[in-house]
């Protein structure tokens, strides 16, 4: 029975929740059949662990029913049963994590009643729980969106429009909010899923974002002495829709860089990750519109800001490993060599269990190139053991720079073949990540092809191809080989 939803379920349930079902499925207002109970109690036996082998079809239908022939029917009958109970746990569990949403259905449930005042009482309790002003989060744009409409239908079921104008102003205005909001984040993973992953976007969302004037947007939102806390914080998301869409563009960079140091203030601690997420991701394109090396530079300097603010785990626990290794060898590329260090020794405990020891190692083969130590940074980067799509190309290209700097010149060219191969091949490769491969690769090639004697241009006139390429990652080492 291992491959069960059922089991799948009870193999999430903590202890406390394995005690909590107890009762759960023992109330008659939940469950009346005895036999369910006793299904439930031997399959219980087993947490947590639930072992294919002695989980057993025909052992727990004997258990349950002792001298019966088995029936695979009443078994799937009982693991029917006994599933929906637990979609029924689960729905009071939600209930408890969201009490906001629970007092928005015992007010829908009061409305539809005809108990409006017993509805208007939840909607009070609703609106000191999140707050009138925030601070802002997609979750609270949300609860004020709900509110007001739950607001308004209400009264109109009361017959009391004349009382009600502000409400049907804000809902329009929270409405409003809640499309820039939701708006700014799916433009963000578009973006970053088509660097990364090589996404399509979409054309119809393209062209009706484009036909919105952003600009004039941007202007109603635009911070004033009497602009609400509200409006400042939502100005950020404009900004961000604006950068995304204006790509060569850098005003609006500028200017999100101007308002973020206040507007963040009134933005909730967990959606204050989201904002630097996406500020980080405007960094990367305009890296490859306008000037890796300068964003590059802009990128470190909001990383900072992240660390020292405490905006680096999503779930309150853990640095998420793209996280980690954007911060890292974004700093290492800028020869920001000691604060990587330190970076390395205060977060990498940060990281989750299944993933620390590995980049810890992978963190300390960077480092040791840096110092160079190429022999000891091959060896850490032999002992790292994962299979992550981004990191593939982290590992070949410190493995391809400790080549060159070692003069392995064969291995160095069979793995610059391969690594083409690899790339060719990959589907899931993006533009982006093949045209800054690409051409990594083809430096390489020139320096090996200096040293060798083989090359048609001369290291001057590589310098100078280098420095005026934008689509290159490691240009100040490609340089410094040149030299």
């Amino acid at each position: 029975m291992e491959n069960t939803s059922v089991i799948s379920v009870l193999k999430t349930f903590s202890k406390e929740e394995i005690k909590e079902f107890d009762k759960f499925i023992i109330s008659p207002y939940f469950n009346n059949q005895p036999s369910l109970t006793r299904f439930y109690e031997e399959l219980k036996k087993h947490f947590p662990a639930f072992e294919e082998k002695k989980v057993e079809r025909k052992k727990i239908f004997q258990a349950i029913y002792p001298g019966k022939e088995y029936s695979d029917d009443t078994v799937r009958r009982l693991t029917s049963d006994l599933k929906k109970l637990m979609d029924n746990y689960m729905y009071v569990k939600v209930q408890d994590s969201n009490p906001v949403e629970a007092r928005f259905l015992r007010s829908f449930e009061y409305s539809r009643r005809g108990l409006h005042k017993e509805a208007e009482k939840e909607l009070e309790h609703i609106i000191k729980m999140i707050g009138e002003t925030g601070p802002i989060s997609a979750e609270y744009i949300k609860n004020r969106l709900d509110y007001e409409e739950r607001y308004v239908q209400i009264n109109l079921a009361k017959n009391r429009q004349s009382e009600i104008s502000h409400n049907f102003k804000s809902e329009i205005e929270y409405l409003i909010y809640h499309f820039i909001l939701r708006l700014s984040y799916y433009i963000h993973n578009i973006k970053v899923n088509k660097v990364i992953f090589n996404v399509k976007e979409s054309a119809f969302i393209n062209d009706f974002v484009s036909a919105i004037n952003l600009e004039k947007m941007d202007k109603l939102m635009a911070v004033s002495d009497e602009t609400g806390e509200t409006r400042k914080a939502m100005r950020i998301y404009v900004l961000f829709i604006l950068n995304y869409m204006k790509e060569e563009d850098e005003s609006y960079f500028a200017e999100l860089k101007q308002v973020l140091p206040e507007a963040i203030n009134y933005i909730q601690d967990f959606e204050k990750y989201n904002i630097y997420q996406m500020a980080e991701a405007i960094c990367w394109q305009k890296m490859t519109t306008i000037d890796r090396e300068r964003y590059r530079r802009e990128l470190f300097e909001i990383n900072k800001l992240r660390l020292d603010a405490g905006v680096y785990l999503p779930d309150g626990r853990n640095m998420r490993l793209l996280l980690y290794r954007q911060i890292l060898t974004s700093a290492l590329q800028l020869n920001e060599v000691e604060w990587a260090e330190e970076f390395v020794a205060k977060y990498s405990e940060k990281l989750p269990d299944n993933i620390r020891e590995n980049m810890t190692k992978y963190a300390n083969a960077h480092l040791m190139f840096e110092r160079g130590n190429y022999e000891g940074s091959l060896a850490m980067l032999n002992k790292v053991d994962f299979d992550i799509f981004t990191l593939k190309f982290d590992v070949r290209n410190l493995t391809l720079r400790i080549y060159i700097e070692l003069n392995h010149i064969e291995e160095a060219i069979s793995l610059i073949d391969t690594y083409k191969h690899f790339v060719a091949k990959n589907k899931g490769v993006s533009e982006y990540y093949r045209n800054i491969t690409g051409n990594f690769l083809k430096y390489c090639k020139n320096i090996i092809d200096l040293r060798t004697g083989k090359a048609k241009l001369s290291a001057e006139e590589m310098r100078r191809e280098i420095e005026a390429d934008n689509s290159v990652n490691f240009k100040s080492w490609l340089i410094g080989k040149l030299s």
